[in-house]
């Protein structure tokens, strides 16, 4: 009897010290995951200022559009102008000017929409090659950050030249300048080849989360900012506050991000050519031919497939992001009339609940069960699909509201495919991939933006929502393609434990490969 209870209480001891260890273990994960979390940041300081002030312009540069529309363009009446700003009636005079300024609004969208998106689209696929080449991903953040701050100085002079310069010239400035320097798809481009380039294959997954994360939590912050600034200091003050930003962006790339992977071999190729010679280099068109070699070249694990798969999901999920990002405050001012205001605390509140769903899922879903990248996907995409029905069919705010939530996982639907990417494509090859697979983000929406002002210019009178039916429509197969990469994965997983079952002690390289194919392939070619 003795001898029982002194079994007893040599267990509860051993169950007391254990609890004391796992509090002391739970303790010192949690400062362990400050200190990654710290260690593991790259390129943040860098992005967030660039995207809060690209972010901030955006709803000012549309109520520049409409209001240089109706006050320049269409000569209308100075009261008119000033109340489809204030939105503070709702009478059926002010509907009427609203939809004729919108629909020359929307004209110009589908053109800015074309070069905003084509020239870039062209652009990285040499940036892409020439960063892979030298290694060098600075320069190619720094290029769209330099074409912010140009866009930016350009639009002051149009706001100073306000009645003299029409609709089209601002228009232009605002779509030419970050064309031209390849806005948020270079920068996004060399920001995920320098992580590459940095991380190991512990820490790339993180860090990858971190730059999602960065993104979505600008979103909600600048979109916030946007209408509160706007209607602070106005057109001249928002302009100002995004130079600035741009230029501590700057200063923070060249502090904390640094090419110490630097390849000179074709700077020594390339130091005796003219600047011609150098020009045409850059732009030989062999380049663009490499990378699309490289990107879609054959590998184990059907590599090769699950990169188109890849490609035609982010052009099903970007190509309407971009669609109805052109035409939404437009719907809102027709449907609800809201002014730019209401307009910030529901996009704030869209990003907020959207940066919610990301975390859910990084912190919960991914860290604690391990959820397959996609199965969220196809999860994510079918409650995208959902949401645009009742974004479309919304009679009132609260039901309009309500779509946010049944689309909270917008945010993880596009990290699954980051990762899946990052995780089948080596270091060495990230440039010339995430260029040619951002084709499809920047084509599409040369077909989207169009396609959208053109939907919502002809049902604007009688079913302004229409064009969420045109979303709910892209998004279908995007739903079915996460579900065969799922089972592919599947797929692969059952695959590489069969030898572990059937084996006994295998090496260490083995079980390594084993870890890479449950990662949606191994990274080897």
């Amino acid at each position: 009897m003795s001898l029982n209870m002194k079994g007893d209480t040599i267990n509860v001891d051993k169950h007391s010290q254990k609890i004391k260890e796992n509090g002391k273990t739970f303790e010192e994960e949690k400062e362990s995951l400050l200190k990654s979390f710290l260690k593991n940041i790259t390129v943040e300081p860098m992005l967030f200022p660039y995207l809060i002030a690209s972010i901030l312009v955006i709803l000012v540069n549309q109520n520049l559009n409409i209001q240089k529309a109706c006050r320049v363009n269409l000569k209308l009446s100075h009261d008119v102008c000033e109340e489809l700003v204030n939105k503070e009636k709702n009478s059926i005079f002010l509907t009427d000017s609203e939809i004729i300024v919108q629909k020359l609004v929307a004209n110009m969208l589908i053109w800015q929409t074309i070069l905003q998106s084509s020239l870039p689209a062209v652009l990285v696929l040499f940036l892409g090659s020439w960063s892979d080449r030298n290694r060098l991903r600075r320069p190619c953040m720094l290029l769209p950050i330099y074409g912010e701050v140009a866009r930016n100085i350009g639009l002051l002079v149009c706001v100073y030249f306000f009645d003299e310069l029409p609709m089209e010239v601002s228009g232009l400035w605002q779509s030419l300048t970050i064309a031209v320097t390849g806005y948020w798809t270079v920068i996004f481009m060399a920001v995920f080849s320098y992580i590459g380039d940095v991380s190991t294959d512990k820490n790339k997954t993180i860090r990858v989360g971190l730059v999602n994360a960065t993104m979505a939590l600008s979103l909600p912050i600048g979109t916030g900012l946007s209408g509160i600034l706007f209607r602070t200091v106005g057109f001249v003050g928002v302009y100002c506050i995004a130079i600035v930003l741009c230029l501590f962006s700057i200063w923070m790339a060249h502090v904390c991000i640094h090419d110490t992977m630097q390849v000179r071999t074709e700077s020594e190729k390339t130091r005796h050519l003219s600047c011609w010679s150098k020009a045409k280099f850059f732009f030989d068109l062999k380049h663009i031919v490499d990378a699309f070699k490289v990107t879609f070249k054959k590998a184990k694990n059907n590599r090769r497939t699950k990169v188109i798969v890849l490609t035609i999901l982010i052009t099903g999920i970007m190509g309407p992001l971009q669609g109805d990002k052109g035409v939404v405050y437009l719907f809102t001012r027709v449907k609800f009339n809201w002014n730019e205001l209401q307009f910030s605390v529901f996009s704030t509140t869209a990003m907020c609940v959207n940066l919610l769903g990301t975390f859910f899922v990084l912190g919960v879903v991914i860290r604690k069960f391990g959820i397959d990248d996609a199965l969220i996907g196809a999860v994510a995409t079918t409650g995208k699909f959902l949401s645009q029905f009742v974004f479309a069919f919304a009679t009132t705010e609260t039901v309009f509201y309500s779509g946010v939530f049944v689309n909270f996982l917008q945010g993880p639907a596009i990290i699954s495919m980051k990762s899946i990417i990052n995780k089948i494509i080596p270091a060495a090859e990230l440039g010339q991939v995430g260029a040619v697979t951002s084709l499809g983000e920047n084509v599409v929406p040369i077909l989207c933006g169009p396609l959208y002002s053109y939907v919502y210019e002809s049902t604007v009178s009688y079913f302004p929502g229409a064009y969420y039916l045109v979303t709910a429509a892209i998004t279908i197969p995007t739903i079915f393609l996460y579900i065969w990469l799922y089972t592919q994965h599947r797929k692969e997983t059952r695959n590489s434990e069969k030898p572990a079952m059937d084996c006994e002690g295998r090496d260490e390289s083995a079980l390594k490969d084993s870890e890479s194919v449950t990662n949606y392939g191994s990274i080897k070619s």
